[in-house]
């Protein structure tokens, strides 16, 4: 599964993060939108951030704008997004 960000990626381009979907299956993987009982702040990645307890920090997308099959383009492509969130 590929996970776009609102956020800049490289070079201001889109930022995104590749995660195998075998790995959408763990028991602690979620999309979080909220944290001790309280809504997700900007700081945390709100509205939508991805947790992936298998991967490393640097991979728990924050600020969620898409999420696609591995040959989707960029996070504005509505042919392949499988969700694509709008604020």
């Amino acid at each position: 599964m590929v996970f776009y960000s609102w956020g800049d990626g490289p070079n201001k381009g889109v930022y995104y993060d590749a995660h195998p979907v075998e790995q959408m299956h763990y028991h602690l993987t979620m999309l979080a939108y909220d944290m001790n009982g309280e809504a997700l702040s900007f700081g945390h990645g709100a509205p939508l951030r991805l947790r992936n307890e298998v991967q490393l920090g640097f991979k728990q997308v924050k600020w969620l704008a898409a999420i696609g099959s591995p040959g989707t383009a960029s996070r504005s492509s509505a042919r392949t997004a499988v969700l694509r969130l709008t604020l």
